[in-house]
C-alpha cells in the first residue's frame, strides 16, 4: 500500500473505513455517487480506496485496485 498512489493527485492511498464505505454505498444505491469521469458507469465492487485528499476513491474487484481516472468516484460527504 505504501507504493500505492492517485494518478489524479498523486497522494497516498489507504483502504476505505467501514464507515466511508458505508457512506460510498449508500450514495451508490440512490444514485447519488459522482465519477470523476462524466456519464462514466460504476462496476460492481467490494471494497475502495480513498487517497489521503479524502476525495477520490477507487474500487477494488476480485482483490485488484482500479486505480484508473475513469474507474474513480468522488468520496460522498458525512
Amino acid at each position: 500500500m505504501t507504493i500505492l498512489r492517485c494518478p489524479v493527485t498523486r497522494s497516498g492511498l489507504r483502504r476505505a473505513e467501514p464507515e466511508e464505505l458505508a457512506r460510498v454505498r449508500r450514495a451508490l444505491a440512490t444514485g447519488a455517487l459522482q465519477t470523476l469521469a462524466a456519464g462514466a458507469e460504476i462496476l460492481p465492487f467490494e471494497h475502495c480506496l480513498v487517497c489521503e485528499t479524502g476525495k477520490i476513491c477507487y474500487p477494488v474487484r476480485d482483490g485488484l485496485p482500479y486505480l484508473l481516472p475513469e474507474e474513480a468516484f468522488y468520496l460522498p460527504p458525512p
